[in-house]
């Protein structure tokens, strides 16, 4: 059918146009589905389809039976219909389209390959329609959650790397990459757009530290419109509130940490590619695209916060990870000497300097360097025989190159 002009009648179960004074969903069109007495009784083709909507002047709503003309197409795997005409036929046809959810229980029968290679669930017959995951699944990736506004949820237990719990073995890891993919499913907040404002998305109300989801939370009953995108099938919430999709606290932050003895604190802390270079068209000192903040606000931020942070962990040495990796002294490209320098700002409070930096030579774009106190505030650090109390946090710094072959590749953006 790709190519063909057709007509179709159903069910909006997803709308999520863009403009139409809702901005909580904005991928520029809309979801049909037909329902159960339209169906083809195939269990094996899906009832749902996305309608690519341009401006055509038609605001739907959810539970419209609405009628589109347009042409099929394949976009990157997602089966769609670019409308020339969409005519709403019977506005609120269906008072509560969560009657019209399939129900999907996790494993999936089998994995397809993605484009990229990779493993997805076979849920090829859902693509498209309203869907409810049955189980209760378990929050186990939130690493593209603050660009992209999407989260990874696994049904069983929250997996491991295979070497863990196993021997190296390249058809042991091709299973266990299948079995992952099997019962996992991407949480996506509806919106084609980077850096989202994560209010009202992924938990109702505001997102901030007391209520954001934490690794091994859950959440039962997922259900919202399956689409196929990025080499991923995810599911888009189609309404939100109390009742829907609710995070339930299953790993809540430890307020005090167990009492393992000795002498010294040591920590590691990745800092999401800290870059003094902006990343806003320039090269780095050594000819290397940066990675870090774009502008100077976004920069300041990070600076602020790492350095907060840093002295809050109150660790004897803290290895950092993901830093620009140029340790010339005196090279605008330091990111360690200047986190360092901000560390080491007095204040006006206590007039204590912080931090003291070194240089190392290196020829890779992301580093790992170390640092340790010298010097502590009563307030928050314990007392150890073997150093004397005063104001605020000193650290010395010592820098070290990742291997090339450790350094993370650019992660793809989504265009907007």
């Amino acid at each position: 059918l790709v190519g063909q002009t057709v007509t179709v009648e159903a069910i909006v179960v997803g709308d999520f146009q863009n403009g139409d004074g809702d901005t909580a969903r904005n991928l520029g069109g809309f979801w049909l589905q037909e329902e159960a007495s339209d169906s083809d009784g195939n269990v094996l083709s899906s009832e749902g389809i996305f309608v690519s909507y341009a401006s055509l002047g038609v605001d739907v709503q959810i539970g419209d039976r609405v009628r589109v003309t347009g042409t099929v197409a394949e976009s990157f795997g997602n089966t769609e219909l670019n409308a020339t005409a969409v005519t709403v036929v019977e506005a609120g046809a269906v008072a509560d389209v969560n009657a019209m959810a399939a129900a999907i229980s996790l494993p999936s029968v089998g994995v397809q390959t993605a484009s990229d290679g990779g493993y997805v669930p076979a849920l090829e017959q859902y693509e498209g329609m309203l869907v409810r995951f049955t189980d209760t699944l378990t929050i186990t990736e939130q690493f593209n959650l603050d660009q992209f506004g999407e989260i990874r949820l696994t049904q069983g237990p929250r997996p491991s790397s295979y070497t863990v719990e196993n021997e190296a073995s390249v058809s042991g890891y091709d299973a266990h990459l299948r079995d992952i993919a099997s019962r996992s499913i991407v949480f996506d907040d509806g919106r084609s757009v980077s850096n989202p404002n994560l209010d009202d998305t992924i938990v109702d109300g505001d997102y901030n530290a007391s209520t954001a989801p934490r690794m091994g939370d859950t959440i039962t009953g997922l259900t919202g419109v399956l689409d196929y995108d990025f080499n991923e099938f995810r599911v888009h919430a189609v309404e939100n509130g109390v009742g829907i999709n609710d995070v339930v606290s299953a790993n809540p932050r430890p307020t005090t940490f167990p009492d393992v003895g000795g002498t010294l604190k040591i920590a590691s802390f990745n800092v999401l590619n800290y870059f003094t270079t902006l990343d806003n068209g320039t090269l780095t000192v050594n000819g290397s695209e940066p990675r870090g903040a774009e502008t100077q606000a976004e920069f300041d931020r990070q600076t602020a916060k790492l350095v907060n942070t840093i002295i809050a962990l109150d660790a004897d040495v803290l290895g950092l990870m993901e830093l620009e990796n140029n340790f010339i002294e005196g090279s605008s490209g330091n990111a360690i000497a200047y986190l360092v320098d901000q560390l080491n700002t007095p204040t006006p409070s206590t007039g204590c300097g912080r931090a003291r930096p070194s240089s190392a030579a290196t020829r890779s774009r992301s580093a790992s360097s170390t640092m340790s106190p010298r010097c502590a505030s009563p307030s928050t650090r314990r007392s150890r025989s073997s150093k004397t109390a005063t104001s605020r946090p000193r650290f010395l710094a010592r820098a070290r190159s990742a291997p090339s072959s450790m350094v993370p590749t650019p992660a793809a953006r989504r265009s907007p």
